[in-house]
């Protein structure tokens, strides 16, 4: 048993998420069909939040490598935030019907 047992280091290394495209893909799909309301709508939402949570990691971890030394990756990092952020502004500019709360313009 102990020489199956997870060494030390291992036990307290964190998982490393799936880099398998199928996987991920097929993840990205399930959570996609599991919308009880398919519309439009939620699926704008949904984009929406994950574009947030994009800016937001990239910010930070711009951020980090900057506070590292790293300046060029960091400033790359936080243009690349930029770019989320242009992509959050074409959503809210494009409206999915009547209901589209999120559409900033008439």
């Amino acid at each position: 048993m102990l020489e199956d047992a997870p060494k030390e280091d291992e036990m307290h290394t964190p998982a490393t998420p799936s880099t398998d495209e199928e996987a991920i893909e097929a993840a990205a799909d399930k959570a996609l069909d599991s919308v009880e309301n398919p519309g439009p709508l939620v699926h704008k939402v949904m984009a929406m939040k994950i574009i947030a949570r994009m800016i937001e990691w990239h910010t930070q971890y711009g951020q980090h490598l900057i506070k590292d030394g790293e300046t060029d990756m960091g400033t790359a990092w936080l243009r690349d935030a930029g770019k989320f952020q242009a992509c959050m502004a074409l959503l809210q500019g494009i409206t999915v019907g009547n209901d589209d709360f999120t559409c900033l313009s008439e």
